[in-house]
């Protein structure tokens, strides 16, 4: 069967916000993906086929950062453009998935926007970035800045998957991702240097809804014991993988469905 999906662009208050919506079903989804050098619009189609699971029981938007985003762009900022992205579609409340520095937006909009949110799953995300991790992010700032696109996807590609992945699938990323324009290395520097400033500790108490937080114990950028505060901060339930990296939600076949257990209805 033919996979159906649409990508779409909504503006509020000035916000223009690119989208990829699939599913037909009436239980409202929003996906919110992490910090990428590329966005993911273009990988619609793959996306929609990853989360085919959804299919039937949800209506899943996956919204991008806003476009032409300015200098000193905040998670907060981007948090505020979610929910302004999810009214635009006639989202009023929805369960919410975000991945990485989606993760981190995802916590914001719960905590400053509890009405807009049911239930909440992150993966691979933390609500204060370590300070060991500062250097990975400074590092990937100053590949964008000078660095050719092979060196910069390269970097960014080991930290965030696990080396077996990496072995099988990395010079297969880097041709995917291609040469890198001035404006997408621009846009990846701000949002960067956003997720450098994270810190949501004192929002934590502000989320009300079930949390489930997902993880790898291999995770590069986020190592356990980070994973597991942030749980606990949150008061939510955890599972931990073994054996996958930071973008465990890509290498574990059996998220998806870990995810759609916990968002029953």
């Amino acid at each position: 069967m033919k996979k159906i999906y649409t990508t779409g662009l909504v503006e509020k208050d000035g916000v223009e916000t690119e989208y990829v919506h699939f599913g037909s079903g009436e239980k409202p989804l929003v996906i919110l993906p992490g910090l990428g050098i590329k966005s993911v619009i273009p990988s619609a189609k793959a996306i929609a086929e990853a989360y085919a699971a959804f299919d039937e029981d949800y209506s899943v938007y996956l919204f991008e950062r806003r476009r032409n985003v300015p200098d000193g762009y905040t998670t907060k900022d981007m948090a505020d453009d979610t929910v302004g992205a999810m009214r635009a579609v006639g989202i009023e409340k929805a369960d919410i998935f975000g991945v990485s520095q989606g993760g981190m937006i995802a916590q914001l909009v719960a905590a400053l926007y509890p009405e807009t949110v049911r239930r909440l799953v992150i993966a691979s995300s933390v609500s204060k970035i370590p300070e060991n991790t500062k250097n990975e992010f400074e590092k990937w700032i100053d590949l964008a800045c000078t660095a050719s696109s092979e060196e910069l996807t390269d970097a960014f590609s080991r930290a965030i998957y696990s080396d077996g992945f990496y072995s099988k699938y990395g010079k297969a990323i880097i041709m995917m991702n291609g040469e890198i324009s001035g404006d997408e290395r621009s846009r990846f520097v701000t949002l960067a240097k956003a997720a450098l400033g994270f810190d949501a500790e004192r929002e934590a108490e502000r989320i009300k809804c079930p949390v489930l937080v997902l993880g790898s114990k291999r995770d590069k950028l986020f190592p356990e014991e980070s994973l597991v505060e942030t749980a606990k901060l949150l008061r939510a339930e955890i599972y931990l993988y073994d054996g996958f990296g930071h973008a465990v939600y890509d290498e574990a076949p059996d998220i998806k469905d870990r995810i759609k257990g916990f968002l029953e209805w």
